[in-house]
């Protein structure tokens, strides 16, 4: 699209989507073309919500304890 001459592109997508896009067409020399998500509200992503989430950080915890006793 952007070697088509696409001046903006638009993401329908999580928020880091967009951030991704943006640092493709970066990396390929497209740093003009405009990139949008089609909303301002933050989406998020589940996974990384997960991985921020006291629970998560437990289990690694305890993964890490049962690593060290088994050296």
């Amino acid at each position: 699209m952007a070697e088509a001459g696409c001046k903006y592109i638009a993401v329908l997508g999580v928020d880091f989507m967009s951030e991704n896009v943006g640092a493709i067409l970066d990396q390929a020399d497209f740093k003009k073309v405009g990139v949008y998500r089609m909303s301002n509200e933050l989406i998020g992503c589940s996974l990384v919500d997960a991985a921020g989430s006291l629970t998560y950080m437990q289990f690694w915890r305890q993964l890490q304890i049962h690593l060290l006793h088994c050296m």
